[in-house]
């Protein structure tokens, strides 16, 4: 009996490695798509970890690369827009292929693009590409969607709009404080970033499917001059598995959430890395507020974070860096209230999933996919983009009402676990695939 056709995964990140939800929905999605029967390898780069090992059934092969000290770090992106990276992860995808029949390459993220396509061009193969932000509308990011009023990008962005972008977006706000070096690294980002991203356009262009982590995230492409081509277009979301349950925490809580718990205090958890596309202007406003009407709610801050830039209330704020899966399971557990405060298009933010997951209510912004994760007065509180005021109201009239709070939980786990469970998920990567 032959071997049946692999799907090849490609991604610059898998787990442990990455410090986004992109990498643990990549790994869940090729956890689901073994369990179905088809078989699955990935190919990223090794940051540390064995060359080649068989996670959940899946075949995860990593080449050398460079080695990262510390959970959820990070490379810069400048070693990605290298061509000689993207040559080489071609070179390692055809490694890892040899002879073996091929379905098609899959490649999960925005730096994984090119060199996927080469491979694909190589072996006459379908390319699947998978967008998970908005790397693909420009090469800043469009950083113009964070901005009040405007919800949807130009139907075009040259190079005219990259730099005037650039000097009037992205400079102040990235390289706030950082003298002439930071603006000349911050200038030379920006022109690799544009090159980078004129080779990825022409292989949208060219893919066999384009996967959107969200119906509000395709929405948003679907403005873009080279995205209005639907027939490729396919949504596949983020997973909750059911046999991915929470569990207990083995060391407990942190000392300083334990003790804020103990004391009685009302908790307020955010996760993810602060910045400001994940709205972190708006999060402090909104704790400066809640510190003047609820003295004694504590914020619990999940993610990496830049201390002297936020302005973040030190007194009320417990800020615990990147934590690993179980501790992060415990927080969920034990929080009252997740925030989810973003200003750009979130894809969907895993946030919404493992606050419903865990039977607790969101108060997010209605931006990108979050509104598909958060059904409006039921299991959370979606509010406009950069309203501090209502974000406000919305998290001080959860904190007050225990009940509304539980029955919003229970709600949202039962919504999730329809709407993302395995069996849903598995019928969006079917139609992904169907037909390549």
């Amino acid at each position: 009996m032959s071997e049946r056709s692999r799907i090849i995964y490609v991604t610059e990140y898998y787990p442990p490695f990455g410090a986004g939800g992109a990498e643990r929905t990549a790994s869940l999605h090729a956890r689901l798509l073994v369990r179905s029967g088809q078989p699955v390898t990935v190919v990223t780069p090794n940051y540390g970890a064995t060359p080649r090992e068989l996670v959940d059934g899946v075949d995860v092969i990593r080449f050398p690369f460079t080695r990262l000290s510390g959970q959820g770090r990070q490379v810069s992106p400048f070693r990605f827009f290298a061509p000689g990276y993207h040559r080489e992860l071609a070179g390692q995808v055809l490694r890892a292929v040899g002879d073996r029949p091929v379905r098609c390459l899959h490649a999960q993220n925005t730096h994984s693009t090119i060199g996927t396509d080469l491979a694909a061009q190589h072996l006459s193969v379908p390319l699947v590409t998978h967008i998970r932000d908005t790397a693909g509308i420009c090469g800043l990011g469009a950083l113009c969607l964070m901005e009040p009023g405007i919800d949807a990008p130009p139907s075009r962005c040259g190079i005219r709009q990259h730099a005037v972008c650039h000097v009037t977006r992205y400079l102040p706000n990235y390289q706030r404080g950082a003298g002439m070096k930071g603006y000349g690294v911050g200038t030379a980002y920006t022109a690799a970033a544009y090159l980078d991203f004129l080779r990825r356009r022409r292989v949208y262009r060219r893919a066999a499917r384009i996967a959107f982590a969200s119906e509000g995230l395709r929405q948003v492409y679907r403005h873009v001059r080279d995205f209005q081509d639907e027939s490729t277009h396919r949504v596949v979301h983020a997973p909750v598995i059911e046999d991915d349950q929470p569990g207990a925490v083995p060391n407990g809580l942190p000392p300083a959430v334990d003790a804020a718990k103990r004391s009685g205090a009302p908790l307020l958890l955010y996760v993810g890395k602060v910045s400001r596309g994940k709205g972190a202007e708006v999060l402090a406003a909104v704790q400066q507020r809640l510190r003047a009407r609820l003295p004694a709610v504590r914020l619990v801050i999940a993610g990496h974070m830049d201390h002297a830039r936020w302005g973040f209330d030190s007194e009320t704020t417990v800020s615990l860096g990147f934590v690993d899966g179980p501790t992060l399971r415990g927080l969920y557990a034990a929080c009252d209230v997740v925030v989810l405060p973003s200003i750009w298009p979130e894809p969907l933010g895993w946030a919404t999933l493992e606050a419903g997951r865990h039977a607790k209510p969101i108060v997010a912004m209605r931006v990108g996919g979050i509104p598909e994760g958060v059904v409006d007065g039921e299991t959370g509180i979606l509010v406009d983009k950069l309203d501090v005021h209502g974000m406000c109201e919305a998290l001080e009239a959860l904190l007050r009402d225990p009940s509304r709070r539980h029955a919003m939980g229970q709600r949202a786990r039962q919504f999730v676990l329809e709407r993302f469970g395995e069996a849903a998920v598995q019928r969006e990567l079917d139609a992904l695939y169907e037909g390549l």
